[in-house]
Order: structure tokens, then sequence, then C-alpha cells
């Protein structure tokens, strides 16, 4: 299986960590890098990643900043919400910011499914 970079935007080490874990369980070979302001987003972001997870409730960052960066630096790669607020809550910040793919922290087992498919096989569900 390919290496894959997964750049994950959130201040949350220990969710990066368990992420990390969740990655490894399903096989999957990654490097999580975690970053949590804007100017090490936008360091992150001149390198070459596989998918970028944006947590939606990092203090002193908006969603919509980081976004922006992501889609401005990285605009073909797979880009996902993920955080610990509600679903409902997670749903609406996603169609707010046209963001496809949004997953609960809970469910890390599916993050690391979706990351791995997105890595391995990245045009297989473009739309999906």
């Amino acid at each position: 299986m390919p290496t894959g970079i997964v750049l994950v935007v959130d201040d949350s080490e220990d969710d990066a960590m368990l992420l990390g874990y969740a990655l490894r369980a399903a096989n999957a070979d990654t490097t999580v890098l975690r970053v949590d302001t804007i100017s090490a987003l936008q360091e992150a972001c001149r390198h070459a990643v596989d998918v970028v997870l944006v947590d939606c409730c990092i203090p002193g960052m908006t969603t919509r900043r980081s976004l922006e960066i992501v889609r401005r630096h990285l605009p073909t790669v797979p880009l996902a919400l993920w955080s610990g607020v509600s679903e409902e809550e997670l749903a609406a910040i996603a169609r707010e910011n046209e963001v496809p793919w949004y997953f609960s922290k809970d469910n890390m087992r599916k993050v690391a499914t979706w990351l791995q498919r997105k890595i391995t096989s990245p045009e297989a569900d473009k739309d999906n």
C-alpha cells in the first residue's frame, strides 16, 4: 500500500494520535502531520499531502479561514471536516462551507477507512 500523508488541522494532539492508531489498525501506511495555527497550516500546505482533515472548533482559527488556505494551496487534495460537535452541527458547518465529507471524532474507524480509500485510490469515488 502506498505511503500517504494526512494533514490534520486540529488543536488536539491526542485526537491526531488516536487517528494515527486507527490508521495503523486499518493497515494504512500513512503519516499524520498535525498543525494548530494559521502559520503552521500555511507552511504545511507548501508540501505534498494526500488528504486534509480540518477540525471546525480550534481556538483562534475559523473553519472558513482554514478551508480558504487549504483550498488555495491544495485545490485537488481531498478535504473533510471532523469534529467532536454534534452530527447535526457538523453537517450544517459542512454545508455552509461546501465541504462534501465530514466525520465525527467518535468514529475514528470510519475516518480511517475514508482516509485510506482516498490515499490509495483518490479518483475512485470523487463525488462520494
